[in-house]
């Protein structure tokens, strides 16, 4: 049996969730994203993350950084793991071409890496231990959740 997925109903139930959630907390998050340069789709990506931020609650920092080295940005990340006023950190892909993109995420702690991209929160993941799960993912499995489907023994194609 075929089915349409709406995921601006699902998203819409998260953020509802999510935001009663926040607002029951004793301090308030924050989230720090990082972005190198002006690639256009980044910047969407980036807007789109930081009014997901102000809907249910969170604070953002965005430190957009047309002209800075990959050792200027790792101490920037370097400063943003230890100011404990800072809950999540995201590095905007992609990086410019003579930037180490894996150096750059890995110097994100992987406790504050909300992407779960970094090296210790992907061995977790693959090691079946509480990690970050990267949030695409993580976004397709909750589509399916709240559809009730069940993957197990079916050929998924997905689309978009």
């Amino acid at each position: 049996m075929d089915k349409i997925i709406d995921g601006k109903l699902v998203r819409e139930t998260v953020k509802d969730m999510l935001k009663k959630e926040i607002s029951e907390l004793k301090e308030e998050l924050t989230l720090a994203v990082i972005q190198v340069g002006n690639n256009e789709a980044s910047n969407i990506y980036v807007n789109n993350k930081i009014k997901l931020c102000n809907e249910v609650g969170i604070n953002s920092i965005h430190e957009k950084l047309d002209d800075i080295t990959e050792e200027e940005l790792i101490k920037k990340i370097e400063i943003l793991n230890e100011d404990e006023s800072v809950h999540g950190i995201l590095v905007q892909l992609p990086l410019p071409d003579n930037f180490d993109a894996k150096k750059v995420i890995n110097t994100i702690s992987y406790l504050k890496d909300v992407d779960g991209l970094t090296t210790t929160n992907i061995g977790k993941l693959f090691n079946d231990e509480d990690s970050i799960i990267p949030c695409t993912a993580l976004g397709v499995m909750k589509l399916l959740n709240y559809y009730n489907i069940d993957l197990e023994g079916k050929n998924v194609a997905i689309v978009g």
